[in-house]
């Protein structure tokens, strides 16, 4: 079940920001590729990305290519094709990748692992590869407090990425089964 979690000592004082937040959202189990996908906690991570990338405009302005409306590289940052050191192919396969994600709408919380979910999923690891996540697998698995603030974790950033006036999903227009799972704030 998708909960909130308190910030551990241990996090506070190795980042002594992270006493300014008063919990952080985690996952009981994995999701995305070759994961369990419980219900709940899909609709998580499908609500921030709902609420993160709802309206891409404000986010970031994607380069312009005469034959392709909006362009994966000016998404995720022209110096990712040089910093992957991609070939042609694998290029084009991401841009194909960033054609479904500017052409559907963002996933809705609806607890289903779909391919579209796992396909905002990559575009979200692919705009923080290196300095946030270290694989763009479709996949977020849940935040280990024992590994500490500093991780590259997906679910670490997504917590980051969720807009400050959604902080409190337990009070807001997410799905009841997750205002539910929300309410109480475990270790």
């Amino acid at each position: 079940m998708a909960y909130k979690m308190r910030i551990p000592d241990s996090w506070v004082k190795m980042a002594p920001n992270t006493a300014k937040l008063p919990y952080m959202y985690n996952l009981d189990s994995a999701f995305g590729e070759n994961a369990a996908n419980r219900a709940d906690d899909v609709m998580l991570v499908q609500y921030i990305l709902m609420n993160t990338f709802a309206a891409p405009k404000e986010i970031f302005t994607p380069v312009k290519s005469s034959d392709q409306g909006r362009d994966f590289f000016g998404f995720v940052g022209a110096s990712f094709a040089q910093d992957a050191n991609l070939g042609m192919q694998i290029a084009a396969e991401y841009r194909q990748l960033a054609k479904a994600f500017f052409d559907n709408q963002a996933p809705t919380p609806t607890g289903k692992c779909d391919d579209i979910t796992k396909t905002w999923i990559r575009m979200f690891q692919m705009r923080n590869l290196r300095s946030y996540v270290t694989a763009i697998d479709g996949r977020v698995d849940p935040i280990d407090p024992r590994q500490g603030p500093q991780v590259k974790s997906t679910m670490i950033r997504l917590n980051v990425a969720l807009p400050a006036w959604r902080v409190d999903i337990a009070k807001s227009d997410a799905p009841a089964a997750l205002q539910s799972a929300l309410r109480a704030i475990r270790q």
